[in-house]
């Protein structure tokens, strides 16, 4: 898995965020309250998840997840339980939560990246007909050489 970062506007409610998870098994790699440190962050790792509120100390939501690489999904924390969503890598919680529910979406989204790599990496290993006929070719052209 890659990277889970919580970021909120109070540091204080990020850490107790963060360690709730810590405590259900789920390794956070950042608490902040700052969208550039998640960008700094999440730019090193080839997927994670961003837990967040509506809002953080330096942009919003939705200007952070346009900034976001493609396999970074984020979990938003949010009061506003009609708030509809348009952007394909953000999921809604609404507020006040069970952990297990916060722990339980984590979880279904890390699987979903999981599965989402497996097929990339399917689909990188599988060779099309012509490739195949290529290399074939390219072979024998070797084996030829190889002969003289």
């Amino acid at each position: 898995m890659g990277c889970i970062i919580v970021a909120m506007p109070k540091l204080e409610d990020a850490r107790k965020i963060g360690d709730m998870l810590w405590r259900k098994g789920v390794k956070v790699s950042l608490t902040c309250t700052l969208a550039s440190e998640v960008l700094y962050e999440a730019q090193n790792a080839e997927e994670g998840i961003v837990i967040c509120s509506v809002k953080l100390k330096d942009m919003g939501y939705m200007e952070l997840a346009g900034y976001l690489p493609k396999m970074v999904d984020i979990i938003l924390l949010t009061h506003d339980v009609s708030m509809a969503n348009e952007l394909d890598n953000v999921v809604n919680m609404t507020m006040p939560f069970k952990p297990s529910d916060l722990v339980d979406t984590v979880n279904m989204l890390i699987h979903q990246h999981e599965r989402i790599l497996n097929k990339q990496k399917e689909s990188l290993s599988k060779r099309s007909g012509d490739e195949k006929a290529i290399i074939d070719r390219a072979k024998f052209i070797l084996m030829e050489h190889d002969r003289t």
